[in-house]
C-alpha cells in the first residue's frame, strides 16, 4: 500500500472511531436519563424506515445488475471494487431521502439542524477533496475510474441529503407557521 492509501485508510478509521465514540457517549447519557434507546422511533417511523430499506435494497440490486451488464458489454469502466462500492451511494441516497421526506430519518427527540450541519460539512469536504483530485488528474488510472472517484460521488450524495433536509425543515416550519 502506498502512502496515499494509508492516509485514506487512517482518515476512514479516525472518522469511524469519532462517530462511534460520539454515538456511544450520547447513548450512555440517554440511558442515564432513562431514554429507551430501542423505542426512539415511533411505529409510523419504523414502518417508513422499513419501506425505505426495501427501496434502498432494490436500488442497490438494480445498480449491481446494470453495472454487471455494462461491464460485460463494454468492458470494465472502473478498477476492481470501485464499481461495486459505488452502488452504496445511490442506495444510501434513496434510503435517506425517502426517510427524510417520510419524517422517519431522525427521532422526534433529535434536532434536524445537527444533521443539516453534518451533511453540509461532509459535502463541502468531499467536494474540495474531489476538486483536488480533478486538478491533479488522479480520478482515472489507466483509463479506469479510481478510488478517488468515490469522493465526488460522496460529495454529491451529501449535497442531495443537505438539500432534502433543508427542504424538509422549511416545509415543516411553513406548515407549523400556517397551523398557528
Amino acid at each position: 500500500m502506498n502512502a496515499e492509501m494509508w492516509g485514506f485508510l487512517t482518515g476512514l478509521v479516525v472518522s469511524l472511531a469519532a462517530v462511534c465514540t460520539d454515538s456511544w457517549v450520547k447513548r450512555r447519557k440517554q440511558k442515564k436519563e432513562g431514554v429507551d434507546w430501542d423505542d426512539s422511533f415511533d411505529e409510523r417511523q419504523k414502518l417508513a424506515r422499513g419501506k425505505a430499506y426495501g427501496s434502498a435494497l432494490f436500488t442497490l440490486a438494480a445498480y449491481l445488475v446494470i453495472n454487471a451488464v455494462v461491464s460485460q458489454a463494454a468492458g470494465p469502466w472502473a478498477q476492481p471494487g470501485v464499481d461495486s462500492v459505488m452502488g452504496i451511494f445511490p442506495a444510501t441516497g434513496v434510503f435517506a431521502v425517502q426517510c427524510i421526506c417520510g419524517d422517519a430519518f431522525i427521532t422526534l427527540r433529535e434536532k434536524p439542524r445537527t444533521y443539516l450541519f453534518l451533511f453540509g460539512m461532509t459535502a463541502v469536504v468531499q467536494i474540495l477533496a474531489a476538486a483536488t483530485s480533478f486538478h491533479e488528474g488522479t480520478i482515472m488510472t489507466d483509463g479506469l475510474a479510481d478510488w478517488k472517484l468515490l469522493s465526488p460521488v460522496c460529495g454529491v450524495l451529501f449535497l442531495v441529503l443537505f438539500g432534502a433536509m433543508l427542504l424538509k425543515m422549511r416545509r415543516d416550519r411553513n406548515g407549523d407557521g400556517e397551523e398557528a
